[in-house]
């Protein structure tokens, strides 16, 4: 490819046409400049999908982690129900020190 154009290129000088040896650089920067749009855009597109990736990276590392949380603020809702209807039971007079040590419902 490179050696056509350098044949046009020395055919268009030799026969003293430079108008048309003008025409045909100005195409040859115009192909360049397009190739030039071509890889920005190219490598644009790369930069994007990486940027992407990266977000949904850190949107499954925030979704594992309130997986997480969830997990924990039931164990703790479900301590403190316990906790709740111990003292209930042992301020009605319905459990005593015995039937606290004896049961294992409130052992979590």
């Amino acid at each position: 490819m490179i050696k056509i154009f350098r044949k046009i290129r020395q055919q268009l000088l030799t026969e003293n046409k430079f108008s048309k040896y003008l025409l045909y650089a100005i195409g040859e920067i115009f192909l360049v400049i397009i190739g030039i749009l071509i890889a920005l855009n190219l490598n644009q597109r790369s930069e994007q999908r990486k940027v992407e990736a990266k977000i949904d990276t850190i949107f499954e590392d925030v979704l594992d982690e309130l997986g997480k949380n969830i997990d924990d603020t039931n164990d703790l809702i479900r301590f403190y129900q316990i906790k709740d209807t111990v003292f209930y039971l042992i301020l009605n007079d319905k459990l005593t020190y015995n039937d606290y040590a004896n049961s294992k419902i409130f052992i979590t």
